[in-house]
Parts: structure tokens; C-alpha cells; sequence
């Protein structure tokens, strides 16, 4: 797995996740011994939805350590403005639109899209294409479904 980069504040929120699994996986594993009928497991839909709720929860799991183990801290303080990095605003020219989206570059597990600019993480569909690239770079992106060629315009300092 490539390298994931994202803040103190994102490892936290990370490994609070990876909590919440845990304690989920440890719910359904206990209910799994409350869903025999009888003494019996086959043919017991409440246990056969349990089986598969644990495998789910489990894949979820190994995913998460998945990406923990992929994790480097990075400050979120970038230094200069030359290219686009996590902490920086990004001020993106969505052409179809003729419009400005402002946006707070994020580490993994950060996004906030209800904070004023969102933030987004810096690999979300919109920001990858730009990380790591100089103001005036052109990438053609998702938006709602449709392709759409976006300008990175201004890469800014975050002002905390």
C-alpha cells in the first residue's frame, strides 16, 4: 500500500474509527451466541446475518490496520506556497461552471465539509489530481458524475 499522509488530528480520527470497529465486531460476536435457536446454527437467518455483519466488520477492520500501517504524521503546516500540500487552501476554476471552489487541503481522515472553507482530504477525487503540483496545473475530475476540467488557481497559507 502507497504511503497515506495525514495529521495528528487524522491519526486520531483514524484510530477512532478502528475503535468503533473493534467494540462493533465485539457486539456481534457476542449476540452471535444469543442467535442459536435450539442449540442450532444452520438455518437460523438471525445468525447467518450475524455471520455475515462479523465478516463485513472484520474486512472493515483489516482495512483500517490496512491504512494505519500506511500512515506518515506530517505537520499540516506548510511552510511555502510552491506546491499544493496538506494545510494549504486551494482555490480550484471548475471551467463548466465558471466558478472558484475554495477548499482546506486535509490529511486522511480529516475532511469537514460543514468547516468554512471544507476541508477535503488531500486524496478525495477533487484534490488528488493537484497535490503536490504548482499553481496553474489542469486535471480533468469527477464532479457529481460528470468530467469536468478544474485549474488549480492559488495555493494559499492557512492562516490558524
Amino acid at each position: 500500500m502507497k504511503r497515506i499522509f495525514t495529521t495528528k488530528t487524522g491519526l486520531q480520527v483514524l484510530e477512532g474509527r478502528r475503535l468503533e470497529l473493534i467494540e462493533k465486531l465485539r457486539a456481534i460476536q457476542s449476540q452471535k451466541g444469543l442467535a442459536i435457536d435450539d442449540g442450532t446454527w444452520h438455518d437460523n437467518f438471525s445468525f447467518e446475518q450475524l455471520v455475515r455483519d462479523e465478516n463485513a466488520l472484520s474486512k472493515q477492520l483489516r482495512d483500517m490496520r490496512d491504512i494505519l500501517d500506511a500512515v506518515t504524521v506530517v505537520s499540516g503546516t506548510p511552510v511555502g506556497t510552491e506546491t499544493l500540500q496538506i494545510g494549504h487552501i486551494a482555490h480550484l476554476y471548475i471551467e463548466a461552471d465558471d466558478a472558484t471552489k475554495v477548499v482546506v487541503v486535509g490529511g486522511v481522515g480529516e475532511s469537514d465539509l460543514t468547516a468554512k472553507p471544507p476541508i477535503i482530504d488531500y486524496n478525495a477525487p477533487l484534490l488528488e489530481p493537484f497535490y503536490g503540483h504548482e499553481e496553474g496545473h489542469e486535471a480533468t475530475v469527477q464532479i457529481g458524475g460528470v468530467s469536468k476540467n478544474v485549474v488549480l488557481e492559488t495555493i494559499e497559507l492557512r492562516s490558524n
